[in-house]
Parts: C-alpha cells; sequence; structure tokens
C-alpha cells in the first residue's frame, strides 16, 4: 500500500468525545469490528484496504464514505508513549467535507483514517458519541494492520536486493525476466540478456582476503548499476557472477552494450597498500527466441557464450548465436 494525501481538515475537536463513547457499541457492532480485524493480512494492498473498510466499516457509519491514506514507510514521530502498542489522536473537523483521524503506532504516525461528514442520506452531520466510540476501537486495528504492511513491504524490499552489490537477487530477477518475456512476446518486442563473469575472481579472495573480494565486488556492482539504463536490471547471482536483462535492445544491441560495461569493469581499480586490483570479466550475449517464455533458457544460453569468452582467453565478450 502506497503513502498518499490525505484532507487536513481544522478545526476543534468535541471535547466530549472519550473512553465512554465506546459503551454504547452493541455486540453486532462490535462483531462486525472482529471481522474487521480478521480481514486484515500482512501483504495488504491499497485496494484490499479499501475493500475491507467498505465491507466491514462503513456500514456501522451510516453508510458515509471512508477512506484511508498510509503514510511513508519512514513513517514521522507522532509524539506518543514507545511501546504504545496503537491509536488515534481526535479528529478534526473543517470545510473539506472530512474528520480526519491520525493513526498511530507505537510512537509513528503510520496514516490517517478520514470519515466523511455526509452520512448515506447525503445530509452532513456531526459523528455521534457511539460512531466515535466505534472509530476508536477501529483505529488500533487499522494502524497496527498499516505497521505491519509497511515492515513487510519492507523485508520484501531487503529479499530482492544483494546487500552487498546493491544489485537485484536473482531471485527475484527471474521473476523480472519473466515478466519482461511475457510482455516482449505480446508486443513483438526483442529481449537481450548478458551473463558476467568476473574473471579469476577466486585469486583475488585468495590472495588479498575476502574483505577486499568484497569491496571490489561492490565497486563491479556500482559501475554495472551507474552504466545501464533505467528500464535495464541487473542481478547478482552469487560469488561473482551477474546477469544483466536489457529489454527492448536487438542482439547487436546487446553485444555494444556488453563490450561498454566489459571496458568499463576493466577500468576498475580496488585500491589496496600494496597496489590496486585490477577486476575483468568474460561476457556472454543472448537474444530471446521469438515468442519465447523460458527464461532459464535465455540465461543458459548467455552463460554458455560467457564460457566461450573464457576459452577465447577472458576479458572478452561473446555472442551465443
Amino acid at each position: 500500500m502506497r503513502p498518499g494525501r490525505t484532507a487536513v481538515v481544522t478545526g476543534d475537536p468535541d471535547p466530549r468525545v472519550g473512553a465512554a463513547g465506546t459503551d454504547a457499541a452493541r455486540p453486532a457492532e462490535l462483531e462486525q469490528l472482529l471481522r474487521l480485524a480478521g480481514s486484515l493480512e500482512v501483504g495488504m494492498d491499497a485496494g484490499a484496504f479499501r475493500r475491507a473498510l467498505a465491507e466491514h466499516l462503513q456500514p456501522l457509519l451510516g453508510g458515509r464514505a471512508v477512506r484511508l491514506t498510509p503514510g511513508a514507510d519512514d513513517a514521522r514521530q507522532a509524539g506518543g508513549a514507545s511501546g504504545e502498542p496503537s491509536g488515534a489522536a481526535a479528529p478534526r473537523r473543517g470545510d473539506g467535507g472530512w474528520f480526519t483521524f491520525p493513526l498511530v503506532a507505537g510512537d509513528a504516525l503510520v496514516g490517517t483514517l478520514d470519515v466523511a461528514h455526509a452520512a448515506a442520506s447525503g445530509r452532513a452531520r456531526p459523528l455521534s458519541r457511539r460512531e466515535r466510540g466505534l472509530l476508536e476501537l477501529a483505529a488500533p486495528l487499522l494502524a497496527r494492520a498499516i505497521s505491519n504492511a509497511q515492515r513487510f513491504r519492507r523485508a520484501q524490499r531487503r529479499s530482492a536486493v544483494d546487500d552487498l552489490t546493491g544489485c537485484m537477487a536473482i531471485s527475484r530477477g527471474m521473476e523480472l525476466i519473466g515478466i519482461e518475456l511475457r510482455r516482449a512476446r505480446r508486443y513483438a518486442r526483442p529481449v537481450a540478456l548478458l551473463f558476467i563473469d568476473l574473471d579469476r575472481f577466486k585469486q583475488i579472495n585468495d590472495r588479498c582476503g575476502h574483505a577486499l573480494g568484497d569491496a571490489a565486488l561492490r565497486a563491479v556492482g556500482a559501475a554495472l548499476k551507474s552504466a545501464l539504463r533505467g528500464s535495464d536490471v541487473c542481478c547478482r547471482c552469487g560469488g561473482d557472477e551477474f546477469v544483466v536483462l536489457l529489454p527492448e535492445t536487438p542482439l547487436e544491441g546487446a553485444r555494444h552494450v556488453a563490450e561498454s560495461l566489459r571496458r568499463r569493469l576493466a577500468r576498475l581499480a580496488v585500491a589496496r597498500p600494496e597496489g590496486a586490483i585490477r577486476v575483468t570479466a568474460s561476457v556472454g550475449v543472448a537474444a530471446a527466441r521469438p515468442g519465447e517464455l523460458d527464461g532459464e533458457g535465455l540465461v543458459a544460453r548467455a552463460d554458455a557464450a560467457m564460457y566461450r569468452a573464457k576459452r577465447a582467453g577472458r576479458n572478452a565478450v561473446r555472442v551465443w548465436s
């Protein structure tokens, strides 16, 4: 669920709102709130949140429109007590047509819940004590759900990126290769792929240590990413191997990209007191066949072309044909 805009409604909160408002909730309404809680899942997107609110919360509010606006994943501090599970500050009302409830999880503002002034009849009216009480119960559920969704997305992003090089993890990369092959087949567009293997990299680790080897891999990852287009995808396969997906690129264009990357890597120098370490790479190039959907087959052909570059003396580019 992505962060979005919310109406900031001004005005004085109703001083009569308090914990006593929750006492007016009827058993059927509490059951509906339990169903709302049960519908909130960790991996929900914005659409799923909207459907849950429309099904379980909106009927409790006389048909008033409701909207949920999640905050950014790096939510601002809200000034709440640390360790407090979640909650909502008092709503504010103004000319925007909405009551706005800031949602707080722990001490972070994670989003807002907006409730329309107008009920299903179309007439604007204040929130009743019963409605306020229901929203006070619903707000912690929503705040916790947003917070969990944000943590889930952060974990997904971490698993999709190689921590050392900043390149995409190959597991996610293979998913994107499959997506791009399907798009290419649908629109009859070219796709190419590079398989890059650093030459004699094990010797760097053995002679200079893994710390310097890691520094070299970081430099390689940065060099590859800086040289590629935003639409290209660079993945680390593990060890010293990388795969680069080149959408909208025919075979000859991919060969030029491979040569440019090979030259760029050959200019890399990883500093050390005894003298800089140089890195070179062997690169294999393959193009997707018309209508091809086999991402593993495409990678295997580029890999085979890379081995031809190794046999040709390394620091070279070879094309599968």
